[in-house]
């Protein structure tokens, strides 16, 4: 005899991570919502501690190239990490498995609100 399952029972089952991602921790304890960005805050974490920057994990940064959304509020763009050094923002670095579309025009808006900060995106 089979069992029929209702809506709800499969949306359940098929729920998940839109990329097939794995929420993983880095050797230093963060949370990360793929291996992939797991790897890369490792391999940050060793570079700033011989340069001597300061890494930021999830930052947010309005984007002030974009209108304010419905609610009046400035769109803002959450990168993945955010190295500082001597009190500046050095760089940024978004890790992607996929370049979205998305990715690619909140890209577009930072790099507009805030010139000369430089941009890594690593990808698989």
């Amino acid at each position: 005899m089979t069992q029929r399952l209702t809506q709800a029972e499969v949306r359940r089952l098929l729920r998940g991570p839109k990329y097939h991602a794995v929420r993983t921790t880095c050797a230093a304890g963060h949370r990360h919502s793929s291996k992939f960005e797991s790897r890369v805050c490792n391999r940050l974490q060793l570079e700033c501690a011989e340069s001597g920057a300061t890494l930021f994990i999830g930052p947010s940064y309005p984007l002030l190239a974009l209108a304010p959304d419905a609610k009046g509020k400035a769109q803002t763009w959450r990168p993945d990490f955010a190295v500082w050094k001597d009190g500046r923002l050095a760089r940024i670095v978004e890790a992607k498995g996929k370049v979205t579309r998305d990715f690619t025009l909140r890209l577009q808006a930072f790099r507009a609100t805030y010139p000369g900060v430089v941009v890594d995106g690593v990808t698989t």
